[in-house]
């Protein structure tokens, strides 16, 4: 009956973590020019907690946790899709995709169309702007 909330608050431990781990990225993208690793690396980090509050959504689904249903609706309320799920779902294909596009930077392939390119620099932008929100609230 209690294995749900376990597996809630180990979901909530790993984001936490990840948060950690974005914090500890961000300093470092703020220090260097050559950021595409880095920012590849904030990526995942950030597929990982879409993935973490994908898991952590089916389990408030599945046992009515109204609350914890609600805290995420917040989280995603910008998002697009019908339902919670679907949102999510939406945000994480979408770092999936950038992460596919700063692949093709990293590894230097010249058939980045202009609206890749285009992309990647928005990405980069968004990414530092992250950076230095995540610092500032240490």
């Amino acid at each position: 009956m209690l294995y749900h909330r376990i597996l809630i608050n180990q979901l909530l431990q790993e984001i936490m973590q990840t948060e950690k781990e974005k914090q500890t990225i961000s300093r470092e993208i703020l220090l260097h020019k050559e950021r595409e690793l880095l920012v590849y690396s904030f990526l995942s980090y950030e597929l990982d907690k879409h993935e973490m509050f994908e898991d952590l959504a089916k389990i408030a689904f599945a046992y009515s946790e109204q609350s914890m249903l609600l805290n995420l609706e917040n989280c995603y309320r910008f998002s697009e899709g019908e339902n919670l799920l679907e949102r999510i779902q939406a945000e994480i294909r979408t770092s999936l995709y950038l992460m596919r596009l700063l692949n093709k930077q990293i590894k230097g392939q010249k058939t980045l169309s202009f609206m890749e390119k285009r992309c990647l620099k928005e990405v980069h932008q968004y990414v530092l702007v992250q950076a230095r929100y995540y610092c500032a609230s240490k």
